[in-house]
């Protein structure tokens, strides 16, 4: 199967709103194949769009086509390096506004989608009585399939990311 592209889906141009993500990551070049392999929905229930073009990386929301990260890899002859990242600020586009949470979410969109490894979904951080309820309502796997579309993975807040 060929990888996608940015013709396999109606996408929007990067936002005019927008700041550096900060994410970095690095990945064994023996991976870098399923990096550039992307993601094209198959059904109403997948919820991004993900392609190569060049250098970047790009994770578009597949309803609405909206922009939501893109990243900058870098190569050597061992690995491939995230050398630059961005996140949509548009809240028209995109409502998030925590950084640390989105950093935590396209790691687990590379990890979790691209790569197939079995990686707990990130939760936002919600202190006290809020994230309690929250968790004890059974809203942790419904707030997972509105990101992601699938709640068949635990899971953790970002505090207990590495650096989350």
């Amino acid at each position: 199967m060929p990888p996608a592209s940015r013709d396999d889906w109606n996408t929007l141009e990067p936002p005019e709103v927008r700041e550096p993500l900060d994410y970095s990551a690095s990945f064994d070049i023996r991976r870098e194949r399923q990096l550039s392999a992307g993601l094209i929905p198959e059904c109403m229930e997948d919820k991004w769009f993900i392609y190569r073009d060049g250098d970047w990386l790009y994770f578009h929301r597949s309803w609405t086509g909206a922009l939501i990260y893109w990243l900058k890899l870098d190569f050597d002859a061992q690995s491939v390096f995230v050398t630059e990242s961005w996140v949509n600020r548009e809240s028209e586009q995109y409502s998030s506004t925590d950084t640390a949470y989105d950093r935590a979410l396209v790691d687990y969109l590379i990890r979790g989608l691209l790569l197939k490894e079995q990686v707990p979904f990130p939760r936002p951080k919600m202190p006290g009585i809020r994230g309690l309820l929250f968790k004890l309502a059974g809203k942790a796997m419904m707030f997972q399939h509105s990101i992601v579309g699938s709640s068949n993975v635990p899971t953790r807040t970002v505090d207990d990311s590495n650096g989350g």
